[in-house]
């Protein structure tokens, strides 16, 4: 065949509309659709539950779809499906986490808000964030006595985490990180 024949062949959309789905049908390929994206959806949560980084998510998504034979739908699309089934595992930890709140961890956690109002009007959370000024062992011990803290006022060692993957623990603790500052 002339490449000008491929070439008149892509000038008129309808021809290619009207031919794709019989080039699909051929290639043992289908559609992504609902059921599909359902599917396809309830498997990537299980990875996003391992695996934070949307580009690995997009990739894991693509290796499916071509595994499945479906027809990769547009980009924004996947783009989507990653972004809600992030949101669902997230919404997955905190419901495994949830589980474990017993109301005396709860009154622990709600504690750590609360302002002291006869010291200095800082939250135990605030007190919690401060850094050390100083590398002794005095600020060793403060720093230690915080640690104490938490263990004895919200229960943080009573929490059972091995119900999470470990990529999850690690995104948990990131964003620990972030909030002490």
């Amino acid at each position: 065949m002339p490449a000008r024949a491929l070439f008149d062949y892509s000038v008129r959309l309808q021809t290619r509309r009207e031919h794709r789905p019989l080039v699909r049908a051929h290639a043992g390929w289908r559609t992504f659709g609902e059921a599909e994206q359902a599917s396809l959806g309830g498997r990537l949560v299980e990875v996003a539950l391992e695996h934070e980084r949307p580009t690995l998510l997009l990739e894991e998504l693509r290796r499916e779809l071509r595994s499945q034979r479906i027809e990769r739908p547009a980009i924004g699309r996947l783009e989507r499906l990653v972004a809600w089934a992030r949101e669902r595992a997230h919404d997955r930890t905190y419901e495994l986490l949830a589980e474990q709140l017993t109301p005396e961890v709860r009154a622990g956690l709600d504690a750590l808000l609360s302002p002291d109002s006869e010291k200095s009007g800082r939250t135990p959370l605030s007190w919690l964030r401060s850094r050390p000024t100083s590398i002794t062992k005095a600020a060793m011990r403060r720093e230690l006595s915080k640690r104490a803290w938490v263990i004895e006022q919200v229960g943080a060692d009573r929490l059972d985490l091995g119900v999470l993957p470990p990529n999850r623990l690690a995104w948990l603790a990131q964003i620990g990180r972030r909030s002490i500052g």
